[in-house]
């Protein structure tokens, strides 16, 4: 199957390519930070956010940004057109074909962010100190540096709204 078949495959309320919008604009101008970091390193970070995404996206549907926020689902033209975007678009088809193999590297862990600083302990999440799962970088991001950071779900996880 051809790698843009994927692009709007559905996963519960988000496509592939929405999940890949939302990593491009996580990541708009995170380079690999030389001699520290490559780009697939930076590429392994993207694939492990478009995994948290997906893991959101199936138990959240529709309310996932009610509970666990990221970037827009959209991007702009310039974006969609870039070499940044296209390598969004392979991480999220890269997660999606993994998740439907039953390859989770996350674990189901939804959380995850970019820290401008090498700290490395707890985020709070609501009321909750939650650790870190896997953290990633250092990148380059305009004059300083930025780690992407997969944490652990919070022991109390945020409730699914059912709509009436």
């Amino acid at each position: 199957m051809p790698a843009e078949a994927y692009d709007d495959m559905t996963i519960n309320d988000l496509r592939v390519r929405q999940v890949a919008n939302i990593v491009a604009n996580e990541n708009h101008d995170v380079m690999p930070l030389i001699g520290k970091t490559t780009g697939g390193d930076l590429q392994r970070a993207r694939i492990a956010q478009a995994h948290a995404i997906i893991n959101a996206d199936r138990i959240y549907g529709p309310e996932r940004m009610d509970s666990i926020e990221t970037a827009p689902n959209t991007v702009t033209a310039a974006l969609a057109n870039s070499a940044q975007y296209q390598r969004a678009l392979d991480a999220a088809r890269t997660a999606f074909r993994e998740q439907e193999s039953g390859n989770d590297p996350l674990g189901g862990r939804m959380y995850f962010n970019n820290r401008y600083n090498d700290y490395a302990g707890p985020r709070q999440l609501g009321n909750e100190q939650v650790g870190i799962f896997e953290r990633h970088g250092p990148f380059q991001f305009r004059n300083g540096v930025v780690y992407t950071i997969i944490n652990e779900n919070p022991k109390n996880m945020p409730t699914v709204r059912r709509r009436r």
